[in-house]
């Protein structure tokens, strides 16, 4: 009898670990649902649907003519120098 109640430290461990750890899990449980879900399907998925939408917006700006891409290269070095000077 002696032995079992100093083997559990008269119950506060079990007392501790359902009042303190066990409010602190639910409330962790809790508010990370509620960020997990703010935070995952807005920011992660939302850059997943631009990095989509960029692609599909670029996908038509390539032609496979190296001269249309030395002529963007040419207007972008033109844009550069006048943002450069002015």
């Amino acid at each position: 009898m002696l032995v079992t109640v100093l083997m559990d430290k008269y119950g506060f461990d079990r007392f501790n670990d359902w009042f303190f750890a066990g409010g602190a899990r639910s409330v962790g449980h809790r508010s990370v649902a509620r960020r997990d879900v703010a935070v995952i399907d807005g920011f992660v998925n939302g850059s997943a649907r631009m990095v989509g939408w960029l692609a599909s917006v670029t996908r038509y700006l390539q032609s496979g003519f190296i001269y249309h891409y030395a002529f963007a290269m040419i207007i972008g070095i033109l844009v550069l120098l006048t943002m450069v000077f002015l």
